[in-house]
């Protein structure tokens, strides 16, 4: 991946945090296994059925709590209010690591997040990547607009003066793909597990399912 990053002159990555450098699913698995008000729903599933538990909606393409049909505000309302398991997200293996990898060499690094509650999150992410000083972290509120994503890459470009051309988002959401492409920016879907495959005309996007890829 590191040749298709120098064949399209990008100078500036936009990762995505949740399902890209932190494991989401893990911190989803152990919530509806283990919360007191929640547990009783989800007792017969294992790690493996957490894609059954949790069933993907096609536009988002990885597990999300609020898209349950009929738990997810619940569920996201829970989730979100805990502690013990809203800061439950290791990184991925290899993410510290490839992060460093990559500042060496030059590329400026962005962690791009939006949320119900940015205080908590920034604290999250400021946690989990204390060690790595060199990125710039760029938190939003949920907004109630269409295009929240695609308006906060669009600020993040005009706040940090970067140029289109030269900039990729790695996510894994569905989405927020084409919230890269209606910007204007290069994207690379990251295929953590449980993701869906894109859609038919997303085909052309390419993919990483481990973020040591990158240097693959």
């Amino acid at each position: 991946m590191i040749q298709q990053l120098k064949k399209w002159n990008i100078k500036n990555i936009i990762w995505d945090f949740d399902g890209v450098l932190a494991n989401i699913n893990h911190a989803y698995y152990c919530f509806i296994k283990n919360h007191s008000k929640i547990k009783h729903h989800f007792k017969q599933y294992k790690y493996e059925d957490l894609n059954i538990a949790l069933p993907i909606n096609e536009k988002y393409g990885a597990i999300e709590l609020k898209t349950h049909k009929t738990l997810g505000t619940e569920l996201d309302k829970y989730f979100c209010n805990s502690r013990t398991f809203y800061f439950d997200r290791p990184l991925y293996y290899g993410t510290k690591e490839t992060l460093i990898k990559l500042h060496k060499i030059g590329y400026n690094q962005f962690v791009l997040s939006s949320t119900s509650n940015k205080t908590k999150k920034l604290k999250l992410i400021r946690q989990s990547l204390k060690d790595l000083p060199f990125i710039k972290i760029y938190v939003v509120n949920h907004s109630k607009t269409n295009n929240e994503k695609q308006d906060a890459i669009s600020n993040l470009i005009n706040d940090w003066k970067l140029n289109k051309n030269e900039t990729v988002l790695i996510d894994d959401r569905i989405y927020n793909i084409y919230s890269a492409i209606n910007t204007g920016i290069h994207a690379i879907r990251f295929r953590s597990e449980f993701t869906i495959p894109n859609p038919n005309d997303l085909k052309h996007i390419p993919e990483i399912d481990d973020i040591r890829q990158i240097f693959k």
